[in-house]
Formats: structure tokens, sequence, C-alpha cells
């Protein structure tokens, strides 16, 4: 487990002792001690990258005060790992001596602190959250977890995605504000990073994904996730039509999610142009084609060997471009790479779009 506790010296426990009067928790010489609020008047303690001080006064956020210096001074001789800082209403995250991360995350309760001159909203940080964290052995990961009202996500984007287009979907979160500023649609992005303070404000963690990657497939983002499953999910909420097909794009933030349909339309005209049967009887390691299937446009197709309603083997199950002829293989084995026994069987190829599933089958001996 990573050390988020650090271990105080007589010398820096002497310093700290002055500074930290009257906080919640004062460090003693052995005592486990991960981070510090301190409530005193410290002078007029400005918000990371804002112009305008804070209401009331506070350690926590980059500004003027001496003592905001000495805490860090402090902070880095004791080499702590991390400073968490609550009660200061807003999101914002910055490093302090000796590179040490320190993270303001008090917008889970009271208003947020905006001035007449500022707005809510992802760009300035004022909005309501919570810091989670993940460790596991020395690596620590970190997300800004907006609070969210239940069905509070709004998705907005087209419902309609031709083959090889790209389309961009946004989302806005309702925040469960009673009083003070109204956080009633927090964009769940990147902050603009040309900001002033672009660098100190924290995304809203988020993630975007399909429900079919055939159909639409994600788009990375410059800065992605490197913890998403990139076949099915990005941040970027880009993605490019591939096939067509019926499918959803879903927004997860926290603990909720909004999903919305998206259909990738077929051209005009038949999607098959035929299926041949090759083989009723097949020798076991047979590479010889069972079947030959001819496409009229791109579908999403499906080829199994089936007995009754048991699928032994699939062969196909993705998204065929209409070139060439496919020619369909069986080397009697089931999916698991066993022999299959010998007997009669199915070919089953269905073929499915934005319009009804179309359906054809034959028989098949395994000898």
């Amino acid at each position: 487990m990573v050390n988020l506790s650090v271990g105080v010296t007589p010398r820096s426990e002497e310093r700290f002792r002055g500074l930290a009067a009257r906080t919640y928790l004062r460090p003693t010489a052995g005592a486990p001690t991960c981070c510090w609020e301190h409530r005193q008047r410290l002078g007029r303690l400005l918000r990371p990258g804002h112009s305008n001080p804070t209401p009331a006064p506070h350690t926590m956020g980059e500004g003027t005060s001496p003592d905001n210096a000495m805490f860090e001074q402090v902070a880095a001789e004791l080499k702590v790992d991390a400073v968490f800082a609550g009660h200061i209403k807003g999101q914002w995250l910055y490093r302090g001596q000796g590179d040490i991360p320190y993270y303001t995350d008090g917008g889970a309760g009271g208003e947020v602190y905006v001035s007449s001159a500022e707005k809510v909203g992802v760009d300035t940080g004022y909005w309501h959250g919570f810091r989670l964290l993940r460790i596991d052995g020395s690596s620590v990961t970190t997300d800004t977890v907006p609070a969210i009202v239940p069905d509070g996500i709004t998705v907005t984007g087209p419902g309609e995605v031709g083959r090889e287009q790209v389309a961009a979907y946004t989302a806005t979160a309702k925040q469960p504000t009673e009083e003070g500023p109204k956080v009633d649609a927090l964009e769940l992005r990147e902050p603009d990073r040309t900001r002033s303070n672009g660098s100190k404000l924290p995304t809203p963690a988020h993630i975007w994904s399909t429900g079919n990657p055939e159909i639409l497939a994600p788009l990375p983002a410059e800065r992605d996730d490197a913890r998403r499953d990139p076949a099915t999910q990005t941040v970027s909420g880009r993605f490019a039509g591939r096939c067509p097909g019926r499918t959803e794009i879903a927004i997860t933030s926290g603990f909720q999610t909004r999903a919305t349909p998206v259909v990738v339309p077929s051209a005009a005209g038949p999607l098959v142009r035929s299926v041949f049967p090759r083989a009723r009887r097949l020798k076991a390691g047979s590479r010889a084609p069972i079947a030959a299937i001819r496409l009229a446009q791109p579908v999403l197709l499906q080829v199994t060997i089936r007995q009754g309603t048991r699928i032994v083997a699939t062969i196909i199950d993705r998204c065929v471009r209409a070139k060439r002829a496919v020619a369909v293989r069986w080397n009697g084995r089931t999916s698991t790479g066993a022999r299959a026994a010998r007997g009669r069987y199915t070919l089953d190829v269905r073929v499915a779009s934005d319009r009804p599933e179309v359906v054809r089958r034959s028989k098949l001996t395994l000898r």
C-alpha cells in the first residue's frame, strides 16, 4: 500500500505545532497523519488561479499568505504524499513545494464559492463533487466524481450516423444544489486548459461507451483514460459509424448512466445477393467451403453451426464488407476446440442491420 501517512520528527513537530494550533487533527510524535485542515484566520488565501479571495479564512489553496507557504514547506519536510483539503467550496488541484499534490474537494456540501464575476461549471472549478482514490501497491489513481441527481444526465447528439461518418456527443449533469448558485448543467468533459487556471481544474469523472463497436466505434481522445476498454470506451464522446445497425451510446459519471439509441442506416436495395450451400456432407478436419455468401452491402454477419437451438461453433460474427463472396469453412470442431460428434447439423446464416434480420439455413452432415 502507498504510505499516505507520515512520521513527525521533533524539529518539524515543533514548527508544525504553532501552525496547527486549534486544528481538528494535531500531529504528535509517532502518530500517523495524512492531512490537516486549519480553520484559523491565517490571511486572505486565494483559490488556485482565482482572483477573488475566499469569503472565509482557509489554509489550503494557493495564495499570498506566508502561513500557506510555511504549511507547504513543513509538508515537504515531512515527505507527505498528498494533501486532501475539504470545506473550500469547489474542485481544484495543484502541486505545492516538494511536488506534493494538493486536492481541494469541498463541493459536496454548502454553496460553491462563486462571485458575481465568475461562473459555475467545469471551466472554473465551481461544482459539487468528491474524490475517489484507488491504491494498488505503489500506484495511486484518483478521480473527481460529480454529485448528480437521479436521472440527472442529459445527452446531446445525433440519433443517426452514416457509415464512415463521425458523430460527437456531449453531456451535462444536474447537481443537487438546494441553496446558493445552481449547478444545473455541469458539462461532463475536460476543462478548457487554455484558461489561466486551466491546469488546476479537474475533469469530472466520466466515460462514454458503445453498445456495439461493430456498428458505432469509439474514437480516442487526445488524453484518454488509460483504464478504459479502447474497443468500446472513450472520454471523447466521439464515435464513427462502421456498419449498418441499431445500437446505443451511453455515458457514465459517478453513480449515474444515461444511454441514447443510435442507428447507422443501410443503403437502399437488398442486403444479401445469395447464400449458396457448397457441401451437404463434411469430413472432420476438412477446409473445403461449405457455403458461399454474396452480400449487396456491408452487414453484421453471423454464421454458426447449430444442433437444434444450441450453438456448436461460431464461424463468423462481425461486420463484413460487400467486396467479394464470403467463403464459409468449418473444421468440424466446436467453439471450445473439441471435436464435434458425427451427425446432422444446421448451418445458420444471419444478416443484421437496421432492418429486420435475414436468416438462411441449410442442413449439414459431419462424417
